[in-house]
């Protein structure tokens, strides 16, 4: 394929995996996408995290008299679809998510300090990123059964005669362009709430956080003892939120209070899974608030 020049690509990155590659995704051109490229001579190539468009050798300048043709330009649109069952659970939520959809559009691209085409204005993709349904931008892009199911995203790529320089080999102004578009997904933050059981509920213990290179996290008793399905338990929730991840770094560690000692009990505490959720009404700096919850048994 090196003998075919780069027209551009898109790559999807989430902060829930640890190399940030969105994993289980593919990057599928829409119908009319996939006429255009026949008809101009443009080659996707799929990619485990996006999608790379190439061009026919020499194939440039068809392209820009193609595109000049165009009142508006070509839009090359492209349909984010997730094989991963948990994708909506380990994602950052919206209250649109309901009447929209997911829209990314190249003419919004902003350029960060990687010199990367960022597709979203924010360090992630926000509330901001949603259009709804009924618009015509995304009628025209999506067939009627793609409406009902929605695709995790849309993309429209734009392009003119001079857009960004997308249409020019060698880009604009004597100086290479940046073909690398990339949109970046936050993962959900959650609540961790741990629930001991068995001999820990009589034992004066507390949940440790060992790291000591960022803002450690701490853990707060909620009650001392609780039934649990006619089972004592003892409850702890963290005082702040944290983002779901493949592979959680944090070491947490459960102590008992001893005179003037400490004892280790459990020298890694089990991390929050995405199977285990649960919405409750918690107390969030003097505020009732209905949160997500992570919960984790502990029976010992």
């Amino acid at each position: 394929m090196s003998a075919y020049p780069l027209l551009f690509s898109i790559s999807i990155e989430h902060q829930f995996f640890s190399d940030s590659d969105c994993k289980k995704i593919q990057l599928a051109p829409t119908t009319a996408c996939l006429y255009q490229l026949k008809k101009i001579g443009l080659f996707p190539v799929l990619m485990d995290s996006g999608i790379s468009i190439f061009c026919e050798p020499g194939n440039f300048k068809n392209l820009r008299e193609y595109v000049a043709e165009s009142h508006h330009g070509l839009t090359l649109g492209f349909k984010l679809i997730s094989t991963d069952f948990y994708f909506d659970l380990y994602t950052r939520e919206s209250d649109r998510a309901q009447e929209c959809v997911r829209y990314f559009d190249s003419r919004r691209a902003v350029v960060n300090k990687d010199g990367r085409q960022m597709l979203h204005e924010d360090g992630y993709a926000s509330d901001k990123d949603y259009k709804q349904t009924y618009r015509k931008l995304v009628t025209d892009a999506l067939s009627p059964h793609e409406l009902l199911i929605r695709p995790s995203a849309l993309i429209q790529i734009r392009l003119t005669d001079d857009d960004m320089g997308l249409c020019w080999p060698d880009g604009t102004k004597n100086h290479q362009i940046n073909r690398d578009f990339c949109i970046r997904f936050e993962a959900r933050k959650t609540y961790w709430k741990y629930f001991l059981f068995g001999d820990l509920v009589q034992r004066e213990v507390y949940i440790k956080d060992q790291n000591e290179q960022n803002e450690q996290v701490n853990f707060r008793e909620i009650v001392e003892v609780r039934n649990v399905g006619n089972v004592s338990a003892k409850l702890f929730m963290s005082e702040v939120t944290m983002p779901m991840q493949e592979v959680f770094e944090r070491n947490f560690q459960l102590k008992e209070r001893g005179g003037l000692s400490e004892k280790v009990l459990i020298k890694r505490m089990p991390n929050a899974c995405m199977t285990n959720l649960n919405r409750e009404v918690v107390d969030v700096k003097g505020e009732a608030r209905k949160v997500l919850v992570s919960e984790i048994y502990i029976n010992q």
